[in-house]
C-alpha cells in the first residue's frame, strides 16, 4: 500500500449490500471497499462498518432526505441550520415515535401548538 502513499493501511475488506428503496421491487448491488488504519478483529472491522452505516442511516439520510439538507443549504449559516434540523428530528424521535419524520413535519407545520408544547417541556436524558 505505500505504493499508493498509504502508509498508515493495516485492514483492507470488501462489503456487499443488498439495497432496496422502498416502494420499489427492483433490489440493487453494491460492492464498497473498506480501508482501515487500526487492526482489528474481523468482528471488529465488521462492527465498526455497522456502526458507520447506523451513523448514515440515522442521522444523515433524515438530515438529507427528510429536512432536505442538501437542497436548502446555507453556506454560511450551515452548522447552525444543521443543528436546528438535528433538534428538530430529535424532537420528532421523542414525542411522536413511530412517525414517518416528513410526515411529522407536516403536521407541525399546519399545527404550531405542537412546537409551542415541546418548548414548554422540561429537558431530561
Amino acid at each position: 500500500m505505500t505504493a499508493y502513499g498509504w502508509r498508515q493501511v493495516t485492514q483492507i475488506g470488501g462489503l456487499r449490500r443488498w439495497c432496496r428503496r422502498r416502494h420499489a421491487d427492483l433490489w440493487t448491488v453494491e460492492e464498497v471497499t473498506v480501508v482501515s488504519s487500526r487492526q482489528r478483529t474481523p468482528a471488529q472491522f465488521l462492527a465498526s462498518i455497522r456502526n458507520h452505516w447506523t451513523i448514515e442511516n440515522q442521522v444523515h439520510r433524515p438530515r438529507d432526505g427528510s429536512m432536505q439538507e442538501d437542497r436548502l443549504h446555507g453556506r454560511a449559516i450551515g452548522v447552525i441550520l444543521a443543528v436546528c434540523r438535528n433538534v428538530v428530528i430529535n424532537l420528532i424521535r421523542r414525542h411522536l415515535p413511530g412517525r414517518y419524520i416528513p410526515t411529522a413535519r407536516n403536521a407541525i407545520t399546519t399545527d404550531l401548538g405542537i412546537a409551542l408544547r415541546w418548548m414548554h417541556l422540561p429537558l431530561r436524558n
